[in-house]
C-alpha cells in the first residue's frame, strides 16, 4: 500500500502535512502489525499531542495577525499626525508672513 502526495508550494501546508504523515505511520503500523504491537494509547495520545500543537499555532498566527494589524493602524496615525503637524507648521508660516506685510 502506497500514498501519493503532490502539493504546491504553500507556507500553509503544515495540517495537510502531518495528514499525511499521520495516514503513513498508519499504513506502516498496519502492514508491521503481524510482526510487531503498536501501542495504540501511546499513538492517540501523539496525535493529539499534534492537534495541540495546531491549535497553538492557530492562536500564534492569530496573534501574529492582530499584531500587524496593530502596527499597521500605528503606522497611519502616525502619518496623520505627521500631516497635521505639517499643517500647522503651513498655518505658522502663513501668520509669520502675514505679519511681516503689514
Amino acid at each position: 500500500m502506497k500514498i501519493i502526495c503532490s502539493v504546491p508550494d504553500d507556507p500553509q501546508s503544515l495540517p495537510l502535512e502531518i495528514a499525511y504523515k499521520v495516514a503513513r505511520s498508519e499504513i506502516v503500523a498496519l502492514t508491521l502489525q503481524e510482526e510487531a504491537e503498536i501501542d495504540v494509547g501511546l499513538l492517540i495520545a501523539k496525535i493529539a499531542e499534534i492537534k495541540g500543537e495546531l491549535d497553538r499555532t492557530r492562536a500564534i498566527k492569530k496573534a501574529l495577525s492582530g499584531a500587524v494589524k496593530q502596527i499597521d493602524k500605528t503606522d497611519e496615525d502616525i502619518e496623520t499626525m505627521e500631516d497635521s503637524i505639517k499643517d500647522i507648521l503651513e498655518e505658522i508660516l502663513e501668520l509669520v508672513q502675514a505679519r511681516n506685510e503689514d
